[in-house]
């Protein structure tokens, strides 16, 4: 006979976590130091409840006591605010997950599943794991600045952010926190560098010589068995003018130096940086007959 699935836990095992504390309720707090667990302070807050009279506690245990305060100061602003336990302290994942039917509503259709796919692939793993009360605008930015880091497009960090603010803009509602920490600004600023640099190649160009010869060099360590053949072609292709041309990262009329002793006999490029390196085509002679029949009118 195949072995039975175990058991879900009772309803009644959850009840710690899911407890709600009355607004305006006087709450008794203390911490116990329980040196044998992995989380030796506990800290507990209990309270009585109007409506059966019973002294209800909650409790969670922390690694260290300054942690253990924070954590009973949270339950207590949070009963101030009429806000659940679980609520105030629930992690972002959670919360997102939750309330995104609310944080999303009025959108178009096409424009949730590039939302839901920032918010799992991207916001998630970042964010998920931080409570939303301890979410702060420098946490979002140095977040905003590992996705671009990532390589990834303007739209789909744009896309991100956006499911982001609106999903913080509904803790501001619930009441969790008061302002929302995902509207950050000025963002955009590496995409826009990073469009300059494209439009103008040579502003990736080497200053010098030592420069170009100390890339080759970098590029030789990096190689497999530090083949010294890649630094010859890095020195060739940016220091002769064919190179130079079809390579506008290296090209620089000070990659050579000045007296031609560059690798197989290179000398400086004789053009500016910007000047073409062929000559236009000329028509072939007597393509075209001198004479043309001229048609009256």
């Amino acid at each position: 006979m195949a072995a039975q699935p175990p058991d879900r836990p009772a309803p009644s095992s959850l009840m710690a976590e899911k407890t709600v504390v009355p607004v305006g309720v006087k709450l008794s707090t203390d911490i116990e130091h329980r040196p044998d667990r992995p989380n030796p302070y506990r800290a507990r807050v209990r309270w009585f409840d109007p409506t059966t009279k019973r002294r209800l506690p909650l409790s969670e245990g922390k690694s260290d006591e300054d942690e253990a305060r924070e954590w009973l100061q949270t339950i207590i602003e949070a009963a101030q605010a009429g806000l659940s336990p679980s609520l105030a302290t629930m992690k972002l994942a959670e919360y997102g997950d939750t309330n995104m039917h609310l944080a999303l509503r009025g959108l178009e259709l096409k424009t949730l599943d590039p939302y839901l796919a920032g918010w799992r692939m991207r916001v998630v793993p970042a964010l998920g794991h931080l409570a939303v009360r301890m979410i702060t605008n420098g946490v979002v930015d140095r977040s905003v600045q590992n996705w671009i880091v990532d390589e990834h497009s303007r739209s789909t960090v744009k896309n991100t952010i956006a499911v982001l603010v609106r999903v913080m803009e509904q803790a501001v509602r619930d009441g969790i926190i008061k302002v929302n920490p995902a509207r950050v600004s000025g963002w955009q600023k590496p995409y826009k560098q990073t469009e300059d640099e494209l439009l103008d190649p040579r502003a990736l160009a080497l200053p010098d010589w030592d420069t170009l010869v100390q890339l080759a060099e970098e590029l030789v360590a990096a190689s497999y068995n530090q083949y010294r053949g890649w630094g010859d072609v890095v020195r060739f292709a940016a220091s002769t003018p064919p190179g130079s041309a079809k390579s506008p990262g290296a090209a620089s009329q000070t990659s050579t130096p000045a007296n031609g002793s560059g690798p197989c006999g290179a000398r400086p490029h004789p053009l500016p940086a910007d000047s073409p390196t062929r000559a236009p085509r000329a028509s072939a002679p007597g393509r075209f007959p001198s004479s043309r029949r001229s048609v009256r009118s």
